[in-house]
């Protein structure tokens, strides 16, 4: 007769260790949470260079061009969710919240829904967020590396660029602060709730204009940095890996 399972979590059997192996297992999990400090502080370090460099190409220019001088198109998707794993997957809102381009916020959607390929995330993409809090409406983020099988949902936009448009430096131009702030301005919604932007209004926030071989050469840069937070974070990886691993081996014995 198979044993009723605990209703209590007091009422779960634990394995008892002794104070040699709680002290190990202390120290390993302290380790880890120092190397996430030092890579979170390294990490922050560099997305600060980002923002610097491009205060320092660009942040003497007035604005003097609509953000529909870069953007030919703003794209979306369709809202679906389904109830069961699904190879196809829809994003998440969040997954461009934060200005750096969040694969894990997904759902899945329905298995008897097939989604259109212009829908499909693709790497080089630039999102924006059409709908978000006051104020992250209108973040935006760029695909490094696609995800297999993730697809737009109607809150966010797919740019489609113009000729002159290099999308990193579109990335970046989103969340400049004087940019954010018309956003923010030409946003509906009642305080308190999701505030919603159209893609009428978004296209006439006035933004500098910069020609694309300037806007090349700050993509550049860039790239320098995402390759650099790329290795942090494959080293953070290895590190925890052998950590976990020495973890284990203390719990086991």
């Amino acid at each position: 007769m198979t044993r009723a399972q605990p209703k209590r979590v007091v009422e779960y059997p634990v394995p008892v260790l002794s104070r040699e192996k709680q002290d190990k297992i202390v120290s390993i999990l302290d380790r880890l949470e120092s190397i996430k400090r030092e890579r979170k502080s390294e990490l922050d370090l560099l997305d600060s260079l980002v923002k610097a460099r491009f205060v320092e190409m660009f942040g003497s220019q007035r604005k003097s061009c609509d953000l529909s001088s870069y953007i030919h198109e703003l794209r979306s998707g369709k809202s679906l969710a389904g109830s069961e794993v699904c190879k196809n997957k829809v994003l998440k809102i969040g997954a461009a919240t934060f200005g750096w381009f969040d694969p894990n916020q997904y759902k899945y959607l329905p298995n008897d829904y097939q989604p259109l390929p212009e829908h499909r995330v693709e790497t080089g993409d630039l999102m924006i967020s059409r709908m978000n809090t006051p104020n992250l409406v209108g973040a935006c983020s760029y695909v490094f590396k696609a995800p297999e099988d993730m697809y737009y949902p109607d809150r966010l936009w797919k740019v489609i660029p113009t000729e002159k448009t290099n999308l990193i430096f579109l990335w970046q131009l989103l969340w400049d602060d004087e940019v954010r702030r018309q956003i923010k301005e030409k946003a509906s919604g009642t305080s308190g709730t999701m505030h919603n932007i159209s893609k009428a209004r978004l296209l006439k926030v006035k933004c500098i204009d910069v020609p694309i071989e300037i806007q090349n050469q700050y993509a550049n840069d860039v790239v320098h940095v995402v390759k650099s937070k790329v290795a942090i974070d494959h080293g953070v990886i290895l590190i925890r890996k052998a950590l976990q691993s020495g973890y284990h081996n203390v719990w086991g014995n």
